[in-house]
């Protein structure tokens, strides 16, 4: 849920900037390929052998976190170290979009 949050409020600060959809959309598909690459990193990744520093590297750690529950592991430790993390996105994400809403350049632009 965390990183859903911290997705929505980068994908709503970048279509807010765009003008229109055609842009919006240019802009939102290097996102998409931002969260693949680590998703293919981590395929054949096994869920009782995921090294620590991969709970400390963006969207990796949660798809560390859920491959940790599929097969019966949870580590509290880990779970506290991904839940910091994705608070930080997540009040980053959100800081980012409340300087665009305060900015008149991007709300009135032509």
């Amino acid at each position: 849920v965390g990183l859903t949050m911290a997705f929505a409020a980068l994908e709503l600060a970048i279509s807010f900037y765009a003008r229109n959809f055609k842009e919006a959309q240019t802009y939102l598909t290097p996102i998409t390929f931002v969260v693949l690459i680590p998703a293919y990193f981590t395929m054949y990744l096994d869920g009782k052998l995921i090294p620590s520093i991969y709970f400390h590297i963006p969207i990796i750690n949660t798809i560390s976190i859920i491959k940790e529950v599929l097969v019966g592991i949870f580590d509290p430790m880990h779970l506290s170290i991904v839940f910091v993390w994705t608070g930080i996105y997540v009040a980053l994400a959100i800081g980012f979009v409340l300087s665009l809403f305060k900015k008149e350049t991007v709300i009135f632009r032509n």
